[in-house]
């Protein structure tokens, strides 16, 4: 039952009609949230309210019985739509907000509703549409599209309308979070004789497992203090702000240590991050002891006693950490020229190029130092493919069995990565065909980059081109594998490649049926030139011919005359 002060504010809402605001709202009838296309209305007000700034922690209302001039009229007790459909409504934003629904009887006889939204239990920011609401697809002509909300918009409430919310809105939205936050941990806050506060430093970490001893050992090392007192703070934030830390399983999450180091950026000063960059590496450093067991026993590696010093959550939230301090260099004005020194050295101080032990104990950490430094990382698969010795045991050492691990494949995923990137793309185009020696499936991967009918690259197709003549020069025979994949009508599914977690906001734009025509025929004019004329070579080509149009088979035809 809503508490007795809730409905005396509500009735002296009625009493007195102030004008509507960011925690206010009047609705005439219940028609306005009735059919699918009204409701989301219900959806985008919910919202909206959730992430107004003026009325952040606020109480906020709908009430309904209120026409737009401020006249009481009340509502057909018959028309009132039910909680269950209200709540229901709610679903669609995350996170799921606490919403209280009701009629009541005002003084003049009349039936009211009222929408109530406790300000003290929707304070996470910031509130997000989770699915299409209602679920029609884009461009659709018969659905207006100001009817329809979609995933992952949000919308904010400035003074009595609402608006889709902008990012100096999300800003300001997370100032305020972090505020009331830092007043509420004031008096548990705890700071070292560097002057980093608490809250700063442990989400430079990002996350760890309660139930690892080097972990708790650690964390009390970086934040000097005793483990207890850590583990006091963090039940204290939660308390105040659930939303920011996690505890599940005994692992310890902070969930929004980008927002609070973009929030802090100017405070960090390079001591912090020479300090976190030295743990970090100290972390990673080791190699994992599952690989002295034999390759036929290593998937058994925890009932041996055979595992990392540290977690993994811990060790790869540190190695993130470092790509979103690079990404969010700019911001950090204190401690730059400790951000670019960590990007350059960070792969040689983790990995040790002599020793596949050290190599396979980092893939999983591959793909995220590719973010943080595409070139250095490209150095160090140059530097790797040189030691064919330590390539091959990489190879031999993978892991058979049910749960087979393939070694090299790690190390494609972060040149698939690379590959993405204009800058880099020739380059990565040439290591991943060194790559393909040692496993022909790479060729499989390296082909989704190429796709005519959907290329993941910012290069443009005439680079592309370049890249399959690189990979031709480089190493034919896997290179003329790739191009056959290319051609028309032989590869027709295809999957997303790795994505930036930090950086590199790439966009890939869509490939109109003239751009794709032209990619195909360049594809095909390369074969048809690159591909030695030898009578195995001129009957597999032709093979192809079910897959072309009339322009590329006269082509192909006129070029197989020639030999």
């Amino acid at each position: 039952m809503l508490d007795k002060s809730v409905l005396d504010t509500i009735k002296g809402i009625l009493n007195e009609l102030p004008v509507e605001g960011p925690c206010l709202d009047y609705k005439e009838d219940y028609e306005g949230y009735r059919n699918k296309f009204k409701k989301s209305e219900f959806i985008k007000d919910l919202c909206g309210f959730l992430n107004s700034i003026d009325g952040y922690k606020k109480d906020k209302y709908i009430i309904i019985g209120v026409t737009d001039d401020l006249n009481l009229i009340g509502v057909d007790p018959s028309s009132i739509i039910k909680d269950t459909d209200f709540q229901d409504l709610a679903e669609f934003i995350s996170p799921r907000p606490s919403v209280i629904t009701g009629t009541l009887i005002h003084d003049d006889g009349n039936t009211y509703g009222y929408i109530y939204i406790p300000g003290l239990l929707n304070n996470n920011l910031v509130y997000t549409i989770n699915k299409d609401y209602p679920n029609i697809p884009i461009g659709n002509p018969d659905y207006p599209r100001y009817k329809i909300v979609r995933e992952s918009t949000s919308y904010i409430r400035s003074g009595s309308k609402n608006r889709f919310i902008q990012e100096s809105d999300r800003r300001s939205l997370y100032k305020l979070k972090y505020d009331s936050l830092n007043s509420t941990i004031s008096s548990v806050s705890v700071v070292n004789s560097n002057g980093s506060s608490f809250l700063r430093k442990i989400a430079l970490i990002g996350a760890w497992d309660d139930h690892n001893d080097n972990d708790k050992e650690l964390l009390s090392r970086y934040l000097k203090i005793d483990y207890e007192k850590i583990t006091e703070n963090l039940k204290n934030i939660m308390i105040n702000m659930p939303e920011l830390i996690t505890y599940e399983k005994g692992l310890w999450k902070i969930n929004n240590s980008k927002d609070i180091i973009q929030e802090y950026a100017k405070l960090y000063l390079d001591d912090d991050i020479k300090e976190f960059y030295n743990y970090t590496v100290e972390i990673n450093k080791e190699y994992n002891p599952k690989y002295d067991l034999n390759k036929g026993i290593r998937q058994f590696a925890n009932v041996y006693g055979k595992t990392y010093k540290h977690s993994n959550a811990l060790r790869i939230s540190t190695i993130k950490t470092l790509t979103l301090l690079k990404s969010n260099e700019s911001n950090m004005l204190n401690c730059k020229s400790s951000i670019r020194s960590f990007e350059y050295r960070v792969i040689n101080d983790i990995i040790d190029t002599n020793n596949w032990k050290s190599i396979v104990s980092s893939s999983d950490l591959l793909v995220y130092l590719a973010e943080l430094s595409p070139k250095c990382y490209l150095d160090f698969v140059n530097e790797l493919l040189e030691k064919e010795e330590v390539v091959k045991e990489l190879v031999d050492e993978s892991e058979d069995g049910f749960f087979r691990r393939d070694y090299l494949s790690e190390i494609v995923t972060g040149l698939l990565l690379t590959i993405q990137l204009d800058a880099y793309f020739i380059e990565s185009c040439v290591l991943l065909i060194n790559l393909s020696i040692y496993d022909k499936e790479i060729i499989d991967r390296i082909c989704l980059a190429f796709l005519p009918w959907h290329p993941q690259t910012t290069a443009s197709s005439n680079r592309r081109i370049v890249g399959l003549k690189s990979m031709i020069k480089e190493n034919y025979e896997m290179a003329k594998i790739l191009i056959k994949k290319l051609l028309p009508g032989q590869t027709t599914l295809s999957y997303d490649l790795p994505k930036f977690s930090y950086m590199f906001n790439l966009e890939y734009k869509e490939i109109s049926l003239q751009e794709y025509y032209d990619n195909q025929f360049d594809i095909l004019k390369l074969a048809c030139k690159e591909y030695k004329s030898t009578e195995e070579n001129i009957i597999e080509l032709l093979d192809l011919t079910l897959h072309l149009n009339k322009d590329m088979f006269q082509y192909m035809l006129s070029n197989v005359k020639k030999c």
